[in-house]
């Protein structure tokens, strides 16, 4: 059975589990590349005002992060996990184009 450590812990956690936090962290990765590619691009536009780039996590990033300790710790189901990748605002951030 797969385990995951947790500070000195060491978790069990079922295959469903595994699974879903595979799934989460595709999907931040996915987010995180989307969201960082359009301020990038908002920044070269206004490049002269605003010096320095700087990355901001937006709150539908911020709510898979925070599903991929929850699973593992089983704060939450794996349903419920994979049901914040269903909500609206996560998956236009999640299938947008650059």
């Amino acid at each position: 059975m797969p385990y995951c450590i947790h500070g000195d812990q060491k978790i069990e956690i079922s295959d469903q589990q595994e699974q879903t936090y595979n799934a989460l962290q595709k999907a931040a990765e996915r987010i995180g590349l989307n969201n960082y590619a359009k301020q990038q691009r908002a920044w070269l536009k206004n490049r002269k005002s605003v010096k320095t780039f700087r990355f901001v996590v937006t709150d539908g990033h911020q709510r898979v992060i925070d599903a991929m300790s929850k699973v593992l710790s089983g704060k939450i189901t794996p349903e419920e996990a994979m049901g914040i990748l269903h909500e609206y605002e996560v998956l236009k951030e999640r299938l947008s184009t650059f």
